[in-house]
């Protein structure tokens, strides 16, 4: 099956405690919070890789949802060429600690 890209507008709110912009470390952690699509929230928890290199943080991801779960509907047309579960790859380039 082919792969196709597309941008998915959401909002991810959740917290990620013990990380400091201080020093250079990698840290592989659990990221706990709430994913919301299409007017619906769920919880969500998922392993995640946070980079602190030269006081700048960088965050990746990835994940799979069920579109059932958002509530999209998969048109009944192309039903049989469409996934019903979605991987959602989260890669945050770089920042600085916000307070």
């Amino acid at each position: 099956m082919p792969e196709v890209n597309i941008i998915i507008k959401g909002v991810f709110e959740g917290s990620v405690p013990g990380i400091s912009s201080a020093g250079n470390k990698t840290y592989t952690l659990s990221i706990n919070g709430h994913l919301s699509q299409h007017g619906v929230t769920r919880p969500l928890k998922t392993p995640g890789v946070i980079t602190v290199k030269d006081q700048l943080i960088k965050a990746s991801s990835s994940f799979t949802i069920r579109l059932s779960d958002f509530k999209i509907k998969i048109p009944t047309l192309v039903a049989n060429n469409i996934s019903k579960e979605i991987l959602i790859k989260v890669i945050i380039p770089s920042f600085t600690e916000m307070n």
